[in-house]
């Protein structure tokens, strides 16, 4: 930004003061003391940034009364604009020059920018000034566009705070050649004569050399973290692939397993396939062996069904059916005993023959030659007859 014309209408002891500056040259401004200078210096600052306090406010009021506003005129990038603000309400205009002329081209901005607030219209305002001076600080500006008495710092800064108080003259010659030997150690740049630019470079150049670097370092940094942002990206979906890759895996090593199971089971039926005749053979003798089987337990049921429907005392009879037949066969071989004593007893050829012997001995036991049974048996016998 350089300032070109500063126009006040009232701020603190100015009223209806004009200044044109000289754009592209170091400016000075002249006076004794409480002649405005500061107050000068903090008009076009606060027509800029505006007033941050009420205090600061009160003491900018004009001592001689009238309008509390300011204009500034100046060229920024590749345009010239002008400001006016209005004190008292805060409004601030800015239009944008036509050419070298006065005349207005087009209305920027025009809404109230009361630093002390937080309204879109001061958004939108201090994007304006972050596009003419890269920031929206007053302090920023007050300390890059002014030189106090109390900032000199070359040889003759005595006289230059001489000259800025107004206390003394001074060698005007002399405080510009010191300023020019000031800003010749600060850039190789002349301010009037561009014949007259250094080779060397000085710490201006050397510190945008050195801004230089830091940015291609900065653009490489971020070439760096991008591609390194596109590895990990890659990286992230190859990992991605990776777990699917893996899943499929387990899942062909399963059917890989369950293949093999199948192939185990399918030989075991291979086996199991060729000793079917032979199962078969001993399902057939198996089945037979059961038929068998059947047939001897259908045959026992027939031979003793009748013992199921059988009396309770079956039991006793047939005990006493055992006792009988043993008595019986006691008869029988006490009888063989007394005919054989009687065949020996008799005399062979003799024609006598016993009247005495076994008949009145077997009329005895009438029971012993039917069969060794008596009366009830043989009827109960009869009731149920045996089954052959």
């Amino acid at each position: 930004m350089r300032l070109e014309r500063v126009t006040v209408e009232g701020f603190g002891p100015l009223s209806n003061f004009d200044a044109v500056l000289e754009p592209k040259r170091l400016n000075l401004i002249i006076g004794p003391n409480e002649s405005g200078k500061s107050s000068f210096a903090g008009a076009i600052v606060a027509t800029l940034f505006g007033v941050s306090t009420l205090e600061s406010e009160e003491l900018a009021r004009p001592w001689s009364g009238g309008a509390h506003a300011a204009t500034i005129v100046f060229a920024a990038g590749t345009g010239r604009y002008r400001l006016r603000r209005n004190f008292q309400t805060q409004d601030v205009c800015v239009e944008q020059l036509d050419g070298e002329g006065d005349e207005a081209k087009s209305v920027l901005f025009q809404a109230v920018a009361n630093p002390r607030g937080k309204s879109p219209e001061l958004q939108q305002y201090e994007e304006l000034l972050r596009g003419w001076l890269g920031f929206t600080e007053a302090r920023l500006f007050r300390e890059s566009s002014f030189v106090y008495e109390s900032a000199l710092e070359t040889r003759v800064s005595p006289e230059l705070r001489h000259l800025v108080s107004g206390a003394v003259e001074a060698d005007y010659q002399q405080i510009q050649e010191a300023l020019l030997e000031r800003l010749d150690t600060l850039t190789r740049e002349h301010p009037y004569d561009p014949r007259q630019r250094k080779r060397n470079n000085r710490s201006i150049e050397t510190r945008e050399d050195r801004l230089e670097q830091l940015r291609a370092r900065r653009s490489r940094s971020e070439n760096v973290l991008t591609e390194l942002k596109s590895r990990t990206k890659e990286r992230e979906g190859l990992e991605s692939r990776i777990t699917e890759l893996r899943g499929e895996l387990a899942g062909k090593e399963q059917l890989l397993t369950d293949l093999e199971t199948w192939v185990t089971l399918r030989e075991e039926q291979r086996k199991l396939m060729k000793r079917v005749p032979a199962v078969g053979q001993e399902l057939v003798l198996a089945r037979r062996a059961r038929g068998q089987a059947e047939e001897i337990d259908r045959r026992i049921s027939e031979s003793l069904a009748y013992l199921a429907n059988a009396p309770d005392e079956v039991e006793p009879d047939l005990l006493r059916l055992g006792m009988l037949r043993s008595q019986r066969s006691r008869h029988q071989k006490s009888a063989e005993t007394e005919r054989a004593k009687l065949e020996g007893a008799s005399t062979p050829g003799s024609g006598i023959r016993s009247t005495r012997g076994p008949p009145e001995r077997w009329a005895l036991w009438p029971g012993l030659r039917s069969g060794g049974c008596s009366a009830r048996a043989r009827s109960r016998r009869a009731r149920w007859p045996r089954r052959s």
